[in-house]
């Protein structure tokens, strides 16, 4: 069995050795590690970094609510990162880490934040403007191709045996379903979220929200560190010469 890696939380991430990120780190200041690192990394790996940051839509957010199987999750985040979606929300209970074989490393690149209480979850997406659109199983709800929010969407995507949990029911203003011409009733969840991820990212509202101002530091400082090899030896030994 591959060894799980593990996801890094948005509102926590793993703090640098050399103190960057903390009050009164030489490197506390958004776009600090990037200046720092810059000089270490090809000229080829940093028009990459700013490519795909540039690529990075806020404008769509998935909520995987529930979702207990570590290969659903792994195949999301990879999926999300590939087409250029940045935030990811966890809902409810969820694994602790990803599958590296399936994953790729995908989730080191994305912006992970985990709510225990769906609730919270709820009032935090509502609070920043998102519409919510629930995933159900159900004829009178709309297909993705036909939806048009007026802004962006969280995408609610719940497991395959429950659904999506009573908060995001209750809460949602949307309800989206896939029309199946098939035998089956149901896809996997990965697959579900990918062909309505890929959908939305066709509307305007979902795809042009880039990542802006100190968020955009912030990502592009913990991106190069990822980059470059030994970055938390490097920034502890600049920090000593400041």
């Amino acid at each position: 069995m591959a060894k799980r890696g593990t996801v890094e939380d948005r509102e926590n991430p793993a703090p640098l050795e050399s103190g960057a990120g903390e009050a009164g780190s030489p490197w506390a200041e958004p776009g600090a590690v990037w200046k720092a690192l810059a000089p270490f990394a090809t000229p080829g790996r940093l028009e990459r970094l700013r490519k795909v940051m540039d690529a990075r839509t806020l404008g769509l957010v998935p909520v995987l609510d529930n979702l207990y199987d570590p290969h659903n999750l792994s195949a999301i985040l990879r999926t999300a990162d590939a087409l250029g979606i940045q935030r990811i929300v966890l809902s409810g209970q969820v694994p602790d880490g990803v599958n590296p074989r399936v994953a790729l490393g995908a989730h080191r690149w994305l912006s992970v934040e985990r709510f225990p209480d769906p609730a919270r979850a709820v009032e935090r997406l509502r609070s920043e403007g998102y519409l919510l659109a629930a995933t159900v199983l159900d004829e009178t709800a709309i297909s993705p191709w036909a939806f048009e929010p007026d802004r962006p969407v969280a995408l609610v995507l719940g497991n395959e045996h429950d659904g999506i949990s009573k908060p995001w029911l209750e809460a949602a203003e949307a309800r989206l379903t896939i029309p199946l011409a098939g035998f089956s009733g149901s896809l996997n969840v990965s697959v579900a979220a990918a062909l309505c991820m890929h959908c939305l990212l066709r509307k305007s509202v979902c795809r042009e929200h880039p990542v802006e101002g100190k968020e955009r530091d912030l990502l592009l400082d913990r991106w190069i560190r990822q980059s470059v090899p030994n970055a938390d030896k490097i920034l502890a030994r600049l920090a000593v010469r400041r």
